[in-house]
């Protein structure tokens, strides 16, 4: 970011956000992905965000499988190899090869992301932010061509036609199944405290989902 402020000539968030909108932009849109931890390390809060970047719509995609999110977040951390399509089969084996099980680190994993969920559901709540929530299972089940539609129609875009490509793909392996079982079963106590916490935003999934699957 410092970077491109840099080359930008941006003397302040607000003049980089300003000159990256016009630059940055397709067609006479702007969008962008974020996490709310990204979020919090440009912005500082939520609602300076907003006051800054004011959006005219937001999408929330979050896992309904935390558990699955969180292993899988341990296997980037220690290999440093993302869902990526730029990562070569030899790499991406090697990488299963020297994941490991380490439920500390799991746990730590589940903790933050239930951190960043639930300061982005107090800033949609205190906001009053029109968000489009959906999970990556069901982007699973809606597939590509109809996961862009369904996104492009929501923000008010042309939906796209033909076929969408898809460059990402699942890594190989068992171990990040394998470690979310052990981790389930070793845990239950977490477990049920994690599912009891999270009830409210999974309600609200399961709503998108008898609507639009």
């Amino acid at each position: 970011m410092d970077q491109i402020a840099q080359r930008h000539s941006a003397r302040s968030l607000k003049e980089y956000v300003d000159l990256i909108q016009r630059h940055r932009q397709r067609g006479g849109h702007f969008g962008f992905e974020n996490t709310y931890k990204q979020l919090a390390i440009a912005f500082r809060t939520g609602d300076r965000f907003l006051s800054i970047v004011k959006p005219d719509h937001t999408a929330w995609l979050m896992r309904e499988d935390i558990i699955a999110q969180a292993v899988s977040g341990s296997r980037l951390v220690q290999t440093q190899v993302p869902h990526a399509p730029t990562a070569d089969q030899a790499t991406l084996e090697h990488a299963e090869q020297a994941f490991v099980y380490d439920a500390s680190q799991i746990a730590s994993i589940i903790k933050r992301v239930m951190w960043m969920e639930a300061r982005t559901e107090a800033l949609i709540k205190r906001a009053d932010l029109d968000t489009f929530r959906f999970s990556y299972e069901m982007t699973n089940k809606l597939g590509p061509e109809r996961t862009t539609g369904l996104l492009a129609s929501r923000i008010g875009l042309p939906v796209p036609g033909g076929q969408i490509a898809e460059l990402h793909t699942k890594l190989p392996g068992t171990k990040g199944r394998e470690f979310a079982e052990r981790f389930r079963a070793e845990h239950p106590t977490l477990i049920s405290k994690v599912g009891k916490r999270r009830a409210p935003l999974l309600a609200m999934i399961e709503k998108q989902k008898e609507k639009y699957l």
